[in-house]
Parts: structure tokens; sequence; C-alpha cells
């Protein structure tokens, strides 16, 4: 198998874009309280997730501090076939435990009428 995706939090993701996407939007929103508070966060800014930066005064005006590229996470690869493929093999073993069952029922039948 071709491990063409990105794995994040136990999700394979078909394209390293998307898994990156997930990556930065899990990550909580830093907020320092005060007389002036600041707040960090990371957006998407035309394809490019940047740490940004902001001041909000008491009277609630936002200021932008700073923006920075942020530095992009490495995730491991997987394979996002692999969970289908893991799917359709418990499938079949209900399936064939299905069929022992019924197999069973008609052997009991026709032996003890």
């Amino acid at each position: 198998m071709a491990l063409t995706g990105t794995l994040f939090q136990n999700v394979c993701y078909s394209s390293s874009a998307d898994a990156v996407d997930a990556y930065f939007t899990a990550q909580p929103i830093g907020n320092t309280a005060g007389s002036t508070s600041y707040m960090n966060m990371f957006q998407d800014v035309a394809g490019v997730w940047k740490l940004t930066g902001y001041s909000i005064n008491s009277s609630g005006t936002w200021t932008q501090r700073f923006s920075t590229n942020a530095s992009v996470p490495g995730l491991p690869a997987c394979d996002p076939a692999q969970s289908f493929l893991d799917g359709m093999e418990i499938g079949w073993g209900v399936v064939a435990a299905m069929a022992a069952a019924v197999a069973i029922i008609f052997i009991r039948k026709s032996f003890f009428r």
C-alpha cells in the first residue's frame, strides 16, 4: 500500500494540507487577560498558516502586534484506504459468522427432526 495520506489525532487525511489545516484549527487561542489583553491565534491567510498576536485595550480596540509564518508540524504518513480495508475485513468476518450460524441451524434441523 502507498502511504499517500497524513495522520493527525487518529484520523488519516487524504492530503498533507488537510491534516495541517486540522492541526492548526485544533490549537486553542492564547489569551492573557488584564487592563490590556493579549491574544495569540493561528490564522489561514491565503493558504499560509500564520501565528498572529493582538493586543486589546480597555476600550475594546484590537491592535495587531505581530504576524509570522507558523512552522508546519511534522505529521506521520498513513494510507487513507487502510480504514476501508479494515472495515471490509471486519465485514467479511461478520458475514462468515452469520453463514456459520445459518449452517449450524440447518444442520441441527436436518439431524434432529
